[in-house]
Parts: structure tokens; C-alpha cells; sequence
């Protein structure tokens, strides 16, 4: 193949540098490879700089206001916390202003080479990022996904997920066009900060995937918090009304007619999706349908070279940052037994269904493995423990008044299979049932482990019993 002038060859090649791309990257090039990283934006990735991390921070502002306001009069005086917006976010600021430049000195610690810029595919081994041209003998597709922006009248008045971090101000009422993960948690900031919050949904209830019973206790919660809940309803258009918004909402599932809010501000909350626009994957004979379509192992089908990891692979895995990371140590595996090296096995090990998530409401909401829907077509013996924990000690002493639990049980073989949880403690719960089902403790081994008192651990005994 005739090489050009700028080309240069490297091991392996990676674009995208999130936690997956830059796992991929580094381990790759400590194994004794020579990588090149190619990032399209700012160098560190969604969820150092547009997601989880500063999410986090966001989230826990809301759960302070929140937990103040349910224990003013009990654990302290009445007078209620608020959010200064500004202040709230210069600090968030803090955790992201310095990742671009940890991220390049990482990548140069570890020999790496840095191309900033949108890439294109040559063909299956090349890329060209502005002057350059790369040539890759192993390539690892870590782009992740944008938000959503659908092709609506108006639709130029709304913001999206990724600009809520730098809005100047957090004031008025708010319209959240989806009721995912992020909307929620964006919302149930937004209306600890005095904002009047709606949220649109197309389905019957927010956070689809979740146990419906637990939703549906997080959604009374949240309309006790201020939000207003407009399910079965899709954003139609936005059009400008004065210095305001008016909103359009059609239906999606029922007979209503039409309906409009108008508001101060609209934030998309729609999903994610990959954006493969000036990528050239037809020149690399890549497939894509919701994402990278991949074998088992990771490589993109049509290719024998080409890996794909992350929110832009679609496989079973959620598309969260651990089960990335957990993607990213198989490739990295691959990659260096291809490349002839000591093989960098992997470090993090979990099937689809033992990767745990949590919704930073206030309160939480958590979630592993199966639904109970699900768990009841595979599992004939299935036994199901849940309940109310709002009388319990644990929570009573916060003055929280929602906080529910169900746990899936195989019973004949004591493998727990699913768990869900809702209130106080749903963070700390499900790492526990993670680290049971991802090292095969059962039910009633884990319900004997002592846990310092008095913790929510505490309480899981008794969940399983």
C-alpha cells in the first residue's frame, strides 16, 4: 500500500478518549504497543466531562436540599437549604477544567500520541485527521453518543443534556423533554433549586427498565418535590412566546388531543445516540444500527481488525461506564495477544446482568440484573422478597418516607438474579448484591454476613429473609 508523506503507522489506533478509549489506549501502550489516540472534541470524554462526574456533583446539591428539607424540625432547625446556581456550578467546574490536561499528560506519561480533531476512514487500516494520515494495525471505536435532537419545529430553542452543566442561570420553569436518567436527576435538581420542573414522557412512567413499582413510588416522591409528570406524551414542537416557550406535546399511546406548557427553558433529555456523521465507515466496511454492530468478541462486524466498546457498541451490556471499562479489559486482552505481547488480561469481569446502576434521584433509585417480568419467564422456582423500608429505623432516621425493595431469588439454586431498590441506601445495597452475584454468593450466605450496626447493611439480612 502506498504510504502518504504525513502517514504514520502505529499498533493500534483508538478513537474516543472516555474511560473505555483511554483503558483501551493505555494499557495497550504499557503492554509494549504503539498507540495513537484520536478524540474529536475535548480530550477526557463524556463522563469526565459531560456525564457521571459532574452529574455526581450536581446530584448531591439536590440530595442535601432534599435531606434538610424532610429532617428540618427533626435532625435540624426548619430553616430550609438552598442552591446558589453559580456557585453550584463554578464548583462542579472544578472536577472537569482540569481533565483535558490530565488527560494529554497521561497519554504522553504512557507514550501515546494525541491527534485532536474529527476523523475520517481511508479504508479499513487508514484514518485522516487534518494533515495527517494514520494507519492502524488494530483499530478500537470508543466514540460514545451524543444527545438526541429529533427534527421538530422550533426545535433550535431547546438546549440539550450536555449544555445543562453551563446554563447561566437556573431559574423559572423547566421543561424536560424525556424521563430517562438524566432528565430525572436533572429535574430533581432543578426543583430543589425553587425551579418550576415538568417532565414530558412517552411512555406510562419515567426511567423505562426500572421496576414499575418502584418508579411509580419515586414519582410520588418527585411530584411531592414540585415536578409534574406528563406521560404517554411526546414533544411535538417549541415555538418562542415573548420572552418565554410555549410546548407542544402530541400522545403517544393514548386518545388525548394535543397540549402546551410554556416555559423559561427546555432541555432535551431524549437519549443518546452515535453519531457516525463524517466518520466514512462505509471506506472501513463497518455496520451500524443502534451502534457498532460486534461479534462476541467485541470486533465489528464485515472487519477482522476493527473493535468497537462502549455507548457506540451495540451490545447486551447497559451502556453505563463500568461496563464499558469492563469491555475496554477485553479488547485490551485481545489487542495484545494479537499484537504478540504479554497479554494484558482483564482486570474487570461482569456479564450484562452484574453490572449495577443507580438513578441519583433524591432519593436513589437502584437496579441489577433481571426485572421481575423477566425473571419470571426464565425462572419457575423464582421467589421474590420486597416490601416497604419506610418504617424501618435506617430510614426513619433520615425522615424519609419512600423507600422500597425487591430482590429476585432463584430458590432452588439460592442465586439472586435481580434486585431493585429505592430510598436510603439503594447506592450502597446494590454493590453488595453486585459483589454476590458477580462471586456467587447466594441468598442465604449473603443474609449470614455481619455488617456494622447500624448501617443500612445491616438491613440486607433481613431483605433476604
Amino acid at each position: 500500500m502506498t504510504h502518504t508523506p504525513n502517514e504514520s503507522s502505529y499498533d493500534l489506533i483508538v478513537l474516543g478518549t472516555g474511560p473505555a478509549g483511554g483503558t483501551v489506549a493505555r494499557r495497550c501502550a504499557r503492554a509494549g504497543a504503539r498507540v495513537a489516540v484520536i478524540e474529536s472534541r475535548v480530550p477526557g470524554g463524556t463522563c469526565a466531562l459531560r456525564g457521571c462526574n459532574p452529574k455526581k456533583v450536581l446530584a448531591l446539591a439536590a440530595e442535601l436540599v432534599d435531606w434538610t428539607d424532610i429532617a428540618g424540625g427533626k435532625l435540624i432547625a426548619s430553616d430550609p437549604a438552598t442552591i446558589d446556581w453559580n456557585q453550584l456550578r463554578d464548583f462542579t467546574s472544578r472536577f472537569t477544567e482540569e481533565v483535558p490536561d490530565s488527560t494529554r499528560e497521561g497519554f504522553a506519561e504512557d507514550g501515546i500520541d494525541l491527534f485532536v480533531g474529527p476523523p475520517t476512514f481511508l479504508d479499513p487500516h487508514r484514518l485522516r485527521v487534518g494533515d495527517s494520515v494514520l494507519r492502524g494495525e488494530r483499530i478500537c471505536l470508543a466514540i460514545g453518543a451524543q444527545p438526541v435532537v429529533p427534527d421538530l419545529p422550533g426545535i433550535e430553542h431547546a438546549v440539550t443534556s450536555d449544555d445543562f452543566f453551563d446554563l447561566p442561570t437556573l431559574a423559572g420553569k423547566i421543561v424536560f423533554a424525556g424521563g430517562g436518567y438524566i432528565s430525572m436527576e436533572f429535574a430533581h435538581l432543578a426543583t430543589r433549586a425553587g425551579c418550576e420542573v415538568d417532565v414530558i414522557e412517552s411512555n406510562p412512567r419515567p426511567l423505562d427498565g426500572f421496576e414499575p413499582e418502584l418508579v411509580d413510588a419515586l414519582v410520588e416522591r418527585s411530584q411531592r418535590a414540585g415536578i409534574s409528570f406528563h406521560t404517554d406524551r411526546d414533544l411535538k414542537s417549541i415555538e418562542k412566546a415573548g420572552e418565554r416557550y410555549r410546548v407542544t406535546m402530541g400522545t403517544s399511546h393514548t386518545e388525548a388531543h394535543d397540549a402546551t406548557l410554556e416555559c423559561d427553558r427546555v432541555v432535551l433529555g431524549l437519549g443518546r445516540a452515535v453519531d457516525v456523521d463524517g466518520l466514512g465507515i462505509e471506506s472501513a466496511g463497518l455496520t451500524k444500527d443502534r451502534g457498532f454492530v460486534v461479534d462476541d468478541h467485541l470486533v465489528c462486524v464485515g472487519t477482522d481488525h476493527i473493535f468497537a466498546v462502549g455507548d457506540c457498541a451495540q451490545t447486551s451490556m447497559p451502556h453505563l461506564t463500568m461496563a464499558a471499562n469492563v469491555e475496554a479489559d477485553r479488547v485490551v486482552a485481545a489487542v495484545t495477544r494479537a499484537l504478540g505481547l504479554e497479554a494484558a488480561e482483564p482486570r474487570l469481569v461482569a456479564t450484562s446482568n452484574q453490572v449495577p446502576s443507580v438513578v441519583f434521584t433524591a432519593p436513589n433509585l437502584s437496579r441489577i440484573g433481571l426485572s421481575e417480568q423477566d425473571a419470571r419467564e426464565r425462572y419457575a422456582d423464582l421467589r421474590v422478597e420486597e416490601g416497604d423500608r419506610s418504617s424501618w429505623g435506617t430510614v426513619k432516621k433520615r425522615g424519609e418516607t419512600h423507600a422500597r425493595y425487591k430482590i429476585l431469588i432463584a430458590d432452588d439454586s439460592d442465586e439472586i438474579v435481580g434486585a431493585h431498590f429505592l430510598g436510603p441506601g439503594a447506592s450502597e445495597f446494590i454493590n453488595l448484591i453486585a459483589l454476590a452475584m458477580q462471586h456467587g454468593i447466594g441468598a442465604s450466605d449473603l443474609a449470614k454476613t455481619v455488617f456494622a450496626f447500624p448501617t443500612f447493611g445491616t438491613d440486607l439480612p433481613k431483605l433476604l429473609r
